[in-house]
């Protein structure tokens, strides 16, 4: 028992240490938050973060919030039933589960945890009775809750966010690919976290309709290199037009491409300072053509970034701006002068601005770019292309690029006219699939024949068939499975079937049948053109009395 005791004790003080980030991992609620772990955090969006982990009794959480008067939420999803509404403060929200539980935070004088029971939510324990910590002057926040109370789940789902203190405006949420801005919301992800020993809660971050990414996106570009796909352009760090003083700012020194199955990656370094009316800084955006023959030519006119830049040979259908060092938005532009906010639709971090070198880190799925059936799209478009930029204010003009362009020169005047005009093109990204005809089955029975083919994926096909200068077509509409059934037969034939894709692939595959009988059956199944045969059923076709010679197939009725 003492043995016992001694390995809980030792797992305690494991899980416990700084750095460790891998539940399970006792916090001490004390409003410092050095206890907790890179591997915990749920991600920063305007300067406040949330952390999860958890132990073998407890479930902790953890804000660092921008401002002591910001109130915050979480709401828990543990077991069927429950709401799909938020608590009312100033207003409903609607969640992408039916919470359980609610974490609800004022002040220190009302900080609780509620629950959803008979329609309505109730509060059941003050967080101060769990062991939680909350202060009015302390911007950070700790709390507990015993998983006894939540009923040892095996997986808690769960959405927390920032909101003002007496208006329904959310500034903050988790995971950060939400929705959130002024009115009520409609949460459309969240976080599902399983309680089990060794994992990393941060693998979970980006909720349920996000794939976890090949990097992690923080902010900080260190772990890109090495990547098989990566790009890299670097640009010099004195050629901008912002920088007027012969001192690096208002460039960018690199751009980043890469992508896998799931996401367009793209990161840049920069900085950016005071040029042309900005006082304080500039901002930094990124230009996607997705090949589509979509979007607009022009910046100028738009609703949001609208800027003195024109494309040439580029259709601009996505674009990313951030100002100041502030976290930026995406945008899909859906005509000409009007681009839509869709940043909840993409993964994003950044560091650095206002005078301080950073990195920007942007993860698009390629969902958000072409659709759920984004593959069939990109295997027929030759690639896409990318430009970055350095830009002043509202109406103002381009002060560097990546890749550089022959209008934005050291003396470009803030107020002049950009034509982008060179950019990153990377090539068709995904091939198309190769088209088979597989798995040819058939019977010869009564001069009847029956045939069933397969193709690895969606095709049209044609069978044919030819005997003694008689020929019958047969087409089939697009399906993966194929029957045919062709009557009186002759003792001779050919049999030929093809295949057609909506990718251009073609393929044709011939049998040569020898039915030297006009009684009996004869049945063959071939998944290649070569028929390799182990001894074993070169003992039972010859036990048949069936020869095969090559793709010709000859049956002999046994007397």
């Amino acid at each position: 028992m003492r043995l016992y005791a001694l390995i809980f004790i030792l797992l305690l003080a494991m899980g416990s240490a700084r750095g460790v980030g891998a539940a399970y991992h006792t916090i001490t609620c004390d409003g410092n938050m050095s206890d907790w772990s890179d591997d915990e955090s749920m991600g920063t969006i305007n300067s406040a973060t949330f952390y999860v982990t958890f132990d073998f009794a407890n479930l902790y959480f953890g804000f660092h919030r921008g401002s002591t008067d910001n109130d915050m939420f979480i709401a828990i999803d543990v077991r069927d039933g429950g709401s799909n509404r938020s608590i009312d403060w100033y207003g409903e929200h609607t969640l992408p589960f039916k919470a359980d539980f609610y974490v609800a935070i004022e002040n220190k004088s009302y900080a609780y945890l509620k629950e959803y029971e008979n329609g309505t939510w109730t509060d059941i324990y003050s967080l101060s009775s769990l062991g939680g910590y909350v202060e009015d002057w302390n911007v950070n926040i700790e709390l507990k809750i015993p998983l006894k109370i939540l009923g040892y789940p095996q997986r808690v789902n769960m959405i927390a966010y920032g909101q003002w203190e007496n208006a329904v405006n959310v500034w903050a949420v988790w995971p950060v690919t939400n929705p959130m801005g002024m009115g009520t919301q409609n949460f459309t992800n969240y976080i599902s976290l399983p309680v089990k020993e060794g994992i990393n809660p941060s693998d979970y971050k980006y909720g349920v309709n996000f794939p976890k990414p090949k990097f992690r996106i923080d902010g900080y570009l260190t772990d890109w290199s090495g990547d098989e796909n990566l790009t890299k352009i670097d640009d010099s760090p004195e050629d901008s037009a912002g920088d007027r003083k012969n001192v690096v700012e208002n460039e960018l020194y690199e751009l980043y491409i890469t992508w896998d199955a799931n996401y367009l990656y793209l990161g840049y370094e920069y900085r950016t300072g005071v040029w042309g009316d900005s006082v304080y800084d500039n901002g930094t955006m990124v230009f996607i053509d997705t090949g589509t023959e979509n979007g607009t030519n022009t910046m100028k006119n738009m609703n949001v970034w609208p800027r003195k830049i024109e494309f040439a040979n580029f259709k601009c259908d996505y674009f990313f701006g951030e100002w100041d060092g502030k976290p930026g938005n995406f945008y899909h532009v859906i005509k000409r002068n009007f681009a839509e906010d869709i940043s909840s639709q993409v993964i994003f971090a950044s560091t650095g601005g206002n005078g301080v070198r950073g990195d920007v880190e942007i993860a698009i799925p390629w969902k958000t770019l072409y659709g759920d059936k984004y593959r069939d799209k990109m295997y027929n478009i030759s690639g896409i292309k990318i430009s970055a930029a350095v830009v002043g204010h509202d109406n103002e003009t381009v002060l560097d690029t990546v890749p550089d362009v022959g209008d934005v020169t050291k003396d470009t005047n803030f107020k002049d006219d950009c034509t982008i005009d060179y950019f990153y093109t990377s090539g068709k990204i995904f091939t198309p699939p190769s088209l088979s005809i597989e798995n040819v089955s058939y019977e010869i029975k009564n001069s009847t024949l029956t045939i069933s083919w397969i193709t690895n994926h969606m095709s049209k096909c044609m069978f044919s068939y030819e005997s003694g200068g008689a020929e019958i077509n047969k087409s089939f509409n697009y399906s993966k499975n194929f029957r045919y059934i062709l009557q009186n037969v002759g003792r001779e034939f050919n049999i030929t079937i093809e295949a057609w894709d909506v990718y251009g692939n073609h393929v044709i595959k011939t049998i040569t049948v020898k039915n030297e009988s006009e009684n009996g059956t004869a049945t063959n199944t071939t998944s290649s053109n070569n028929v390799n045969l182990s001894p074993v059923w070169y003992s039972v076709i010859m036990a048949l009395g069936i020869v095969i010679v090559g793709e010709t197939y000859i049956w002999r009725k046994k007397k």
